[in-house]
């Protein structure tokens, strides 16, 4: 008899804690109440045991998503402070590339750069919350609509690569090449840089509103493919085909006689030695192509060859872009920026490739909240109340 005691508090107490961390996970707001009834004493484990796992799967999705979301921005706050105050330190407004038709660009890119760094620090702030469980979607909202204002140091930037190359003024051939593949390298690369952070927020807004379910492996490798197919055009139209005109047009002069100065500017890279950039170009976009084959199914995807292989491109990006293209013909403040612009697109690809192979490819509604259990114990009580309900108004008709 004793034992027998013993095991009814011992269910009793199971029931009273799974209500109890249902209590709380209602109170962040995620969970819809339980409607407690009697029916939910009968299985007091499996109760415990669905909301535990849910629990941890909402918990591991949310705080993985913050996580990244942190970095992502944080390389956002750290590139136009660069960018800034490079521009300030070489009094940048009272340029007198600045100062003439076109006054008002100076102040457009420093908007712009403001923007991103505000875009950074609510990325940041969006993503500690996560990790803390202190976050709501109507912040994430806010995050998604500030977003936009990433188009000002788009255009701006665009604008500023047409007046410091003279498209207007010196109209060549070679100015045209270099121009029309700078906006192609510029469009691809800000839409991964600041894409990255977009899909982070977007996904995260996704589980707040109860469509985490939604977020399976199909989603992620379709994002994988896009990503890639970006990745890989930045490599062919920002490195490959640039390196590859530099080359051609300085094949007679090269190596380069000391003193070493840059051959080519293009879009803020000096092209000293044009074998690296072509090599780069090759490189980004065979990774690119890659990703793309793994998104498509046509690669095994099982295996972490691509995350290897997108740290391997960005480690010989930093080694032969930074600290030789632009030790050799850039400024620091340039060298530390370019470092830090990329990184972006490097971790977004494998953010997305890890979680292409690990979510399910199918998720039901209940995967990652308790609804099921909501039902579950709660429909006989519904059904009971709104009988109870329809007799007794039935019962004051006829009494009417």
């Amino acid at each position: 008899s004793k034992s027998i005691v013993d095991w009814k508090c011992f269910r009793f107490h199971l029931a009273g804690t799974a209500t109890k961390l249902h209590d709380e996970a209602s109170s962040n707001r995620r969970y819809k109440p339980l409607d407690r009834t009697e029916n939910e004493f009968n299985h007091p484990l499996k109760l415990l045991k669905k909301m535990v796992k849910q629990n941890l799967r909402y918990d591991t999705e949310v705080r993985q998503i913050g996580g990244i979301m942190m970095v992502l921005a944080m390389s956002l706050v750290i590139y136009p402070l660069f960018d800034t105050s490079s521009r300030l330190s070489s009094n940048f407004p009272d340029n007198e590339l600045y100062n003439g038709e076109d006054g008002g660009l100076a102040w457009a890119l420093l908007c712009g750069n403001v923007a991103i760094i505000v875009l950074g620090l609510l990325g940041m702030a969006i993503g500690f919350m996560a990790l803390t469980e202190a976050g709501h979607k109507y912040i994430t909202v806010v995050g998604l609509v500030w977003q936009q204002t990433a188009f000002v140091d788009w255009v701006a930037k665009m604008y500023e690569l047409a007046v410091t190359m003279g498209i207007d003024e010196n109209p060549s051939s070679t100015t045209e090449f270099y121009f029309s593949m700078g906006i192609l390298k510029m469009f691809f690369l800000k839409f991964m840089q600041y894409g990255s952070l977009a899909v982070t927020l977007f996904t995260l807004f996704a589980f707040q509103s109860r469509k985490g379910h939604l977020k399976n492996a199909a989603y992620y490798r379709k994002r994988l493919v896009i990503y890639s197919f970006f990745f890989a055009a930045n490599g062919i139209f920002g490195y490959l085909v640039p390196g590859a005109k530099v080359y051609l047009d300085n094949e007679d002069n090269l190596p380069v006689k000391k003193p070493i100065k840059p051959l080519v500017v293009f879009v803020g890279q000096p092209i000293t030695v044009p074998e690296i950039t072509l090599a780069m170009g090759a490189i980004f976009a065979l990774v690119g192509v890659y990703g793309m084959a793994r998104g498509l199914g046509l690669a095994q995807n099982d295996n972490r060859y691509f995350q290897i292989a997108v740290a391997v491109a960005y480690i010989a990006y930093l080694g032969a872009v930074v600290l030789t293209e632009f030790s050799i013909g850039g400024s620091v403040a340039g060298a530390m920026a370019a470092g830090v612009e990329v990184i972006n697109c490097h971790i977004i690809l494998s953010f997305l490739d890890q979680k292409a192979k690990t979510m399910p490819e199918e998720m039901d509604e209940d995967y990652f909240h308790d609804d099921a259990i909501v039902t579950k114990f709660g429909q006989e009580r519904a059904k009971k109340l709104k009988k109870e309900k329809e007799e007794e108004t039935v019962e004051a008709e006829g009494m009417a």
